[in-house]
């Protein structure tokens, strides 16, 4: 079984609460137990699967990370 975001966490990321950059640079405290964690393993997964570099592509990662996020709360 994969651990996701609550409901909650991921709701404040797709409507903008919630700054993923921000999660990243461990500058939020909103979120669940090790959801700091999920964060940063779905950023470098995406990094890794669409062959972006962590540093460079962080705006096309993130992008790419509240799509997968948006489709998963549907």
């Amino acid at each position: 079984m994969t651990a996701k975001l609550s409901r909650a966490t991921a709701s404040m990321i797709v409507d903008g609460e919630l700054e993923i950059y921000d999660v990243i640079c461990d500058r939020e405290s909103r979120l669940m137990p090790g959801e700091d964690v999920l964060i940063q393993e779905m950023y470098d997964n995406v990094a890794l699967d669409n062959g972006l570099h962590p540093d460079d592509d962080f705006e096309e990662i993130i992008e790419l990370m509240i799509e997968q996020i948006t489709e998963d709360l549907d």
